[in-house]
């Protein structure tokens, strides 16, 4: 066999191989998003990597809160996965929960410890994104787990200017009996 034949017979090697770690990270993801336990059970037991990253650097941890997924968060979280792990932006799963507008996941996460006090690259925290999304059950239990009222973005911009531009008066009210000020 040549040299180029033999370099040709490996490329296709890598390459079924690269094909077939993806295909396990596309039914991991997907079991992510759906919540299907049985589906991303069934992926690692073909050999997906719970640790494996999409295009984004989201987790699967980052997936499920994203889409709300309580019991897949329940189940990641008792097997050892760290609540504050990132994506590309510096987005925690309690961020994108929050940025999604999933209460449940996002209170979920905040009861397993997520650090509320978290910020982005860009200086959002999970506070800034429930504001941001009008979610008034989720403000309060941000608030009473130490999310300061008074952070800003990057932008210099906080959670009650965010509700006064919105004109969000219920959840500027809920800022200010927290301490925020303008």
């Amino acid at each position: 066999m040549t040299m180029a034949a033999k370099k040709t017979e490996e490329s296709k090697k890598v390459l079924a191989i690269k094909k077939e770690r993806d295909k396990k990270r596309e039914l991991l993801f997907f079991a992510a998003k759906k919540g299907d336990m049985k589906m991303f059970e069934r992926a690692l037991k073909h050999g997906a990597n719970v640790e494996m990253t999409d295009n984004c650097e989201n987790n699967v941890l980052i997936v499920a809160a994203q889409h709300g997924r309580v019991k897949l968060l329940e189940y990641l979280i008792i097997s050892g996965f760290d609540v504050d792990s990132t994506n590309i932006w510096g987005e925690s799963a309690l961020m994108r929960a929050a940025r999604f507008g999933h209460v449940e996941a996002a209170s979920f996460m905040i009861i397993a410890g997520a650090d509320v006090h978290f910020k982005t690259d860009y200086g959002m925290t999970a506070l800034l994104w429930a504001v941001q999304n009008r979610k008034v059950d989720l403000i309060e239990p941000l608030l009473k787990h130490g999310a300061d009222p008074n952070d800003t973005n990057i932008m210099g911009r906080s959670a009650l200017r965010f509700a006064l531009n919105l004109d969000y008066a219920e959840i500027a009210e809920i800022l200010k009996k927290y301490g925020a000020t303008e």
